[in-house]
Protein backbone atom coordinates (compact mmCIF):
# COMPACT_ATOMS: atom_id res chain seq x y z
CA UNK A 1 0.00 0.00 0.00
CA UNK A 2 1.38 3.17 -0.69
CA UNK A 3 0.97 6.84 1.19
CA UNK A 4 1.19 9.95 -0.15
CA UNK A 5 4.27 11.56 0.72
CA UNK A 6 5.12 15.03 1.85
CA UNK A 7 9.10 16.26 1.64
CA UNK A 8 10.25 19.03 3.56
CA UNK A 9 13.10 21.14 4.74
CA UNK A 10 15.32 23.93 4.36
CA UNK A 11 15.58 26.06 0.73
CA UNK A 12 18.08 24.06 -1.58
CA UNK A 13 18.19 20.77 0.03
CA UNK A 14 17.01 19.03 -2.87
CA UNK A 15 13.35 18.56 -1.73
CA UNK A 16 12.33 19.06 -6.11
CA UNK A 17 15.06 17.07 -7.03
CA UNK A 18 14.09 13.84 -4.94
CA UNK A 19 10.10 14.42 -5.10
CA UNK A 20 10.60 14.33 -9.30
CA UNK A 21 12.50 11.04 -8.36
CA UNK A 22 9.84 9.50 -6.63
CA UNK A 23 7.11 10.88 -9.13
CA UNK A 24 9.66 8.99 -12.30
CA UNK A 25 10.36 5.67 -9.68
CA UNK A 26 7.32 5.04 -8.05
CA UNK A 27 4.65 6.83 -10.42
CA UNK A 28 3.42 9.20 -7.99
CA UNK A 29 1.64 12.98 -8.96
CA UNK A 30 3.78 15.95 -7.79
CA UNK A 31 2.57 19.23 -5.91
CA UNK A 32 5.12 21.34 -5.58
CA UNK A 33 3.85 23.76 -2.80
CA UNK A 34 6.05 26.29 -3.70
CA UNK A 35 3.65 26.97 -7.04
CA UNK A 36 0.70 27.23 -4.34
CA UNK A 37 2.18 29.73 -2.36
CA UNK A 38 2.67 31.73 -5.83
CA UNK A 39 -0.91 31.64 -6.68
CA UNK A 40 -1.98 33.02 -3.55
CA UNK A 41 0.60 35.34 -3.78
CA UNK A 42 -1.26 36.58 -7.51
CA UNK A 43 -4.93 35.92 -6.96
CA UNK A 44 -5.65 36.68 -2.75
CA UNK A 45 -2.36 38.99 -2.00
CA UNK A 46 -4.59 40.63 1.40
CA UNK A 47 -3.91 37.67 2.95
CA UNK A 48 -0.08 37.69 3.31
CA UNK A 49 0.93 34.37 1.51
CA UNK A 50 3.74 35.35 -0.36
CA UNK A 51 7.40 34.30 -1.11
CA UNK A 52 8.62 37.90 -0.06
CA UNK A 53 6.66 37.91 3.57
CA UNK A 54 8.76 36.33 6.41
CA UNK A 55 8.95 32.63 5.99
CA UNK A 56 7.62 31.42 9.02
CA UNK A 57 4.51 33.41 9.23
CA UNK A 58 3.18 32.40 6.14
CA UNK A 59 3.96 28.99 7.03
CA UNK A 60 1.34 29.06 9.58
CA UNK A 61 -1.21 30.53 7.25
CA UNK A 62 -0.40 28.43 3.80
CA UNK A 63 -0.89 25.28 6.36
CA UNK A 64 -3.93 25.60 7.37
CA UNK A 65 -5.27 25.64 3.52
CA UNK A 66 -2.65 22.46 3.25
CA UNK A 67 -4.56 20.76 5.99
CA UNK A 68 -7.30 21.24 4.27
CA UNK A 69 -5.86 20.37 1.01
CA UNK A 70 -4.75 16.86 2.62
CA UNK A 71 -7.99 15.87 3.33
CA UNK A 72 -9.21 16.09 0.39
CA UNK A 73 -6.23 13.95 -1.45
CA UNK A 74 -7.31 11.28 0.58
CA UNK A 75 -10.79 11.22 -0.13
CA UNK A 76 -12.85 10.98 -3.88
CA UNK A 77 -12.40 8.76 -7.01
CA UNK A 78 -8.30 9.46 -7.34
CA UNK A 79 -8.23 7.05 -4.27
CA UNK A 80 -10.01 4.31 -6.30
CA UNK A 81 -7.49 5.00 -9.53
CA UNK A 82 -4.89 4.41 -7.10
CA UNK A 83 -3.64 8.17 -7.54
CA UNK A 84 -0.79 9.26 -4.96
CA UNK A 85 1.11 12.38 -4.48
CA UNK A 86 4.28 13.75 -3.44
CA UNK A 87 4.26 17.16 -2.33
CA UNK A 88 7.21 19.06 -1.97
CA UNK A 89 7.78 22.45 0.05
CA UNK A 90 9.32 24.77 2.43
CA UNK A 91 6.58 26.53 3.93
CA UNK A 92 5.06 24.49 6.80
CA UNK A 93 4.01 25.18 9.90
CA UNK A 94 4.72 21.81 12.00
CA UNK A 95 2.73 22.34 14.98
CA UNK A 96 -0.35 22.78 12.55
CA UNK A 97 0.83 19.79 10.02
CA UNK A 98 1.33 17.48 13.03
CA UNK A 99 -2.20 17.47 13.97
CA UNK A 100 -3.90 17.02 10.77
CA UNK A 101 -1.45 14.34 10.57
CA UNK A 102 -2.52 12.62 13.87
CA UNK A 103 -6.51 13.31 12.77
CA UNK A 104 -8.22 9.87 11.90
CA UNK A 105 -8.32 10.67 8.22
CA UNK A 106 -4.44 11.81 7.62
CA UNK A 107 -2.42 9.52 10.20
CA UNK A 108 -2.32 6.23 7.66
CA UNK A 109 -2.51 7.89 4.77
CA UNK A 110 0.69 10.16 4.82
CA UNK A 111 4.41 9.98 5.64
CA UNK A 112 7.21 13.18 5.77
CA UNK A 113 10.19 12.91 4.80
CA UNK A 114 12.70 15.80 5.93
CA UNK A 115 15.95 16.80 4.66
CA UNK A 116 18.92 18.89 6.25
CA UNK A 117 22.25 20.00 5.71
CA UNK A 118 23.76 20.05 9.01
CA UNK A 119 27.19 18.49 7.87
CA UNK A 120 27.59 21.62 5.94
CA UNK A 121 28.94 25.32 7.04
CA UNK A 122 28.34 28.65 5.23
CA UNK A 123 30.87 28.66 3.11
CA UNK A 124 30.27 24.79 1.98
CA UNK A 125 26.26 25.70 1.52
CA UNK A 126 27.67 28.73 -0.84
CA UNK A 127 30.14 26.69 -3.07
CA UNK A 128 27.24 23.93 -3.32
CA UNK A 129 24.53 26.58 -4.66
CA UNK A 130 27.09 28.02 -7.17
CA UNK A 131 27.67 24.53 -8.36
CA UNK A 132 24.49 22.85 -8.28
CA UNK A 133 22.18 25.89 -9.53
CA UNK A 134 20.74 26.27 -12.58
CA UNK A 135 18.98 29.32 -14.05
CA UNK A 136 15.76 27.81 -12.85
CA UNK A 137 16.64 28.36 -9.09
CA UNK A 138 16.09 31.46 -7.57
CA UNK A 139 19.35 32.01 -6.40
CA UNK A 140 20.80 31.02 -9.59
CA UNK A 141 20.64 34.98 -10.02
CA UNK A 142 21.77 35.91 -6.34
CA UNK A 143 25.45 37.88 -6.78
CA UNK A 144 27.84 36.89 -4.02
CA UNK A 145 27.22 38.72 -1.12
CA UNK A 146 23.14 38.01 -1.31
CA UNK A 147 23.65 34.59 -1.68
CA UNK A 148 25.98 34.49 1.52
CA UNK A 149 23.40 36.38 3.17
CA UNK A 150 20.87 33.68 1.86
CA UNK A 151 23.57 31.12 3.05
CA UNK A 152 23.29 32.42 6.81
CA UNK A 153 19.39 32.39 6.58
CA UNK A 154 18.87 29.16 5.38
CA UNK A 155 21.31 27.92 7.85
CA UNK A 156 19.33 29.17 10.65
CA UNK A 157 15.91 27.45 9.13
CA UNK A 158 17.91 24.51 8.80
CA UNK A 159 18.71 24.37 12.09
CA UNK A 160 14.89 25.28 13.08
CA UNK A 161 13.85 22.40 10.82
CA UNK A 162 16.07 19.68 12.09
CA UNK A 163 14.63 20.84 15.73
CA UNK A 164 11.19 20.21 14.53
CA UNK A 165 12.10 17.02 13.04
CA UNK A 166 13.73 15.86 16.64
CA UNK A 167 11.12 17.38 18.32
CA UNK A 168 7.76 15.33 16.35
CA UNK A 169 9.96 12.36 15.49
CA UNK A 170 9.82 13.09 11.55
CA UNK A 171 11.84 10.79 9.63
CA UNK A 172 14.94 12.85 8.23
CA UNK A 173 17.98 12.23 6.44
CA UNK A 174 21.52 14.72 5.94
CA UNK A 175 21.62 15.51 2.14
CA UNK A 176 25.16 17.60 3.19
CA UNK A 177 27.03 15.38 1.10
CA UNK A 178 26.62 12.44 -1.48
CA UNK A 179 23.11 13.54 -2.14
CA UNK A 180 22.46 10.90 -5.05
CA UNK A 181 23.35 8.51 -3.05
CA UNK A 182 21.20 9.59 -0.13
CA UNK A 183 18.32 9.67 -2.41
CA UNK A 184 18.60 6.73 -3.92
CA UNK A 185 18.16 5.41 -0.25
CA UNK A 186 15.22 7.15 0.46
CA UNK A 187 14.04 5.67 -2.60
CA UNK A 188 15.00 2.07 -1.69
CA UNK A 189 13.61 3.03 2.29
CA UNK A 190 10.38 3.94 0.14
CA UNK A 191 9.94 0.92 -1.33
CA UNK A 192 10.60 -1.36 1.31
CA UNK A 193 8.16 0.00 3.37
CA UNK A 194 5.86 -0.70 0.17
CA UNK A 195 6.79 -4.28 -0.15
CA UNK A 196 6.26 -4.95 3.65
CA UNK A 197 2.99 -3.76 3.58
CA UNK A 198 1.97 -5.28 0.84
CA UNK A 199 3.12 -8.76 1.78
CA UNK A 200 1.34 -8.22 5.29
CA UNK A 201 -1.81 -7.59 4.08
CA UNK A 202 -1.57 -10.61 1.73
CA UNK A 203 -0.82 -12.76 4.54
CA UNK A 204 -3.33 -11.02 6.76
CA UNK A 205 -6.24 -11.80 3.72
CA UNK A 206 -5.07 -15.33 3.51
CA UNK A 207 -5.20 -15.93 7.62
CA UNK A 208 -8.49 -14.52 7.17
CA UNK A 209 -9.97 -16.69 4.02
CA UNK A 210 -8.41 -19.79 5.63
CA UNK A 211 -10.71 -18.99 9.08
CA UNK A 212 -13.49 -18.09 6.66
CA UNK A 213 -13.17 -21.54 5.47
CA UNK A 214 -13.32 -23.18 8.38
CA UNK A 215 -15.81 -21.71 10.05
CA UNK A 216 -17.86 -22.25 6.68
CA UNK A 217 -16.71 -26.00 6.49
Amino acid sequence: MKKNIIIVGPSRAGKSTLANMISHELHYNMIRLDDLVSGFEYAFPELGIHHDSEELKVSTRFTKFLSGMLRELNEGDHIYRDEFYVLEGVFIDFEELQKEMESDKNKDNYTIIGLHYNGMNEEQLFKNIRNHDTDDDWTYYNDDEELKANCRYFLQRNNNFYEDYKKYNIKNYDVSFNREITFNKIIDDIKNRIWKIYKFNRVTHYVIGRANNSVNY
